[in-house]
């Protein structure tokens, strides 16, 4: 495994955990209205 195979995987894995991390903070976003228009 070369150096640039390894930075490309590490970049890929970045790229992942933030899409993840994003998405999630949205789907917190979604929960948070969701449970404040039925407790409303």
């Amino acid at each position: 495994m070369s150096s640039r195979e390894h930075l490309h995987a590490v970049y890929g894995l970045r790229v992942i955990k933030t899409f993840i991390f994003i998405r999630h903070d949205i789907l917190l976003v979604i929960l948070l209205v969701g449970y404040f228009q039925t407790a409303t």
